[in-house]
């Protein structure tokens, strides 16, 4: 299943090429003491950490959305709070992502390894370089204040 998701992102990318279009999506900032949770997928820019989310299924509500990615990628669920949307390119697409805040306590994670390569807790005061555009856009918007 995991070279399905490798495998099909690029034909994805073929399509946004010829199309340009435009994606909603929802991600959600997990803090745990003073760490934030990033996560590197299988499929796409496999080197870039991200923000736990993805995209919104038609007319589906971000919030809901964020905890559908939240469970699927993660398995956590948490109360979130709404940030703010952070909007960019990449690969021909014009992204807007709703970015929302979950705190975490002693929750273990089960990520899907189809989808999530690894997972980390970073300080937020010292995320990793390969931290994906969208990513680092939101990690300044929001990371100042939490």
């Amino acid at each position: 299943m995991k070279y399905f998701y490798r495998y099909g992102w690029y034909f994805a990318y073929v399509y946004w090429f010829v199309r340009r279009c435009r994606v909603l999506g929802s991600c959600v900032i997990v803090e745990k003491d003073g760490h934030v949770l990033l996560v590197r997928q299988t499929y796409g820019h496999r080197s870039y950490w991200f923000f736990p989310g993805g995209g919104r299924k038609n007319n589906e509500n971000p919030k809901r959305a964020a905890e559908r990615e939240l469970k699927e990628e993660v398995g956590l669920s948490l109360e979130l709070q709404y940030l703010g949307d952070v909007s960019g390119r990449m690969d021909w697409r014009h992204i807007t992502d709703s970015y929302y805040l979950g705190k975490a306590s002693n929750l273990a994670i089960e990520h899907d390894r189809n989808e999530i390569e690894e997972y980390l807790w970073w300080p937020k005061d010292a995320l990793p370089d390969k931290l994906s555009p969208l990513s680092k856009a939101a990690a300044d918007k929001f990371l100042v204040n939490t």
